[in-house]
């Protein structure tokens, strides 16, 4: 095994291309929830209570996080989601286009 960290964004960039292929976010945040290294709840500890985040997986476990994440079934798929939103520059600042 590689004694190379693995870096948050490179967390961040998997996340976001397994999603595109259509991991749902539950599915990710239920992942994340196993790999974070919690001895208590946060509210135990005194800490913050709200929602887990990538860094909050340890260095040691990152790279088993991977292999997980690569290893989820997307349920949803590309076609079914709604299409991006685009917006020109008439919609961010009408007042400077329209004179």
């Amino acid at each position: 095994m590689s004694d190379r960290l693995i870096s948050s964004d490179l967390l961040n960039i998997t996340v976001g291309i397994r999603r595109e292929a259509g991991v749902t976010t539950s599915q990710v945040r239920a992942l994340i929830e196993q790999f974070v290294d919690q001895p208590g709840s946060s509210a135990e500890a005194g800490g913050i209570v709200g929602f887990l985040w990538l860094d909050d997986i340890p260095a040691h476990r990152r790279g088993d996080f991977l292999s997980a994440l690569s290893s989820l079934t997307p349920t949803e798929r590309p076609e079914d989601r709604e299409p991006p939103r685009i917006l020109s520059a008439n919609h961010i600042w009408p007042s400077r286009i329209s004179g």
